[in-house]
């Protein structure tokens, strides 16, 4: 895992679960293209990934924030990275 990237975290059928970016792409560029290809499934936060997997902050393009579940479930997933 880099230094720092991005994530949108979304409401997927009945789970949540995160994407993980670059820094340099934009929120709303991931959720258009998640969107375009799976209908109906939605952005619930979003924000920045520390190389501790915590996260934090913000998105401007889209208004979500970070929660401290998406820590949780971030780590929980990429345990062994």
């Amino acid at each position: 895992m880099s230094d720092r990237c991005k994530y949108v975290m979304f409401d997927w059928v009945s789970l949540e679960a995160p994407i993980l970016f670059p820094a340099h792409i934009g929120h709303n560029e991931i959720v258009r293209m998640i969107q375009s290809v799976y209908s109906g499934v939605n952005p619930i936060s979003a924000g920045f990934v520390s190389h501790d997997k915590t996260c934090y902050g913000s998105s401007n393009s889209i208004g979500l924030k970070s929660r401290e579940i998406d820590t949780k479930i971030v780590a929980l997933l990429f345990k062994n990275d």
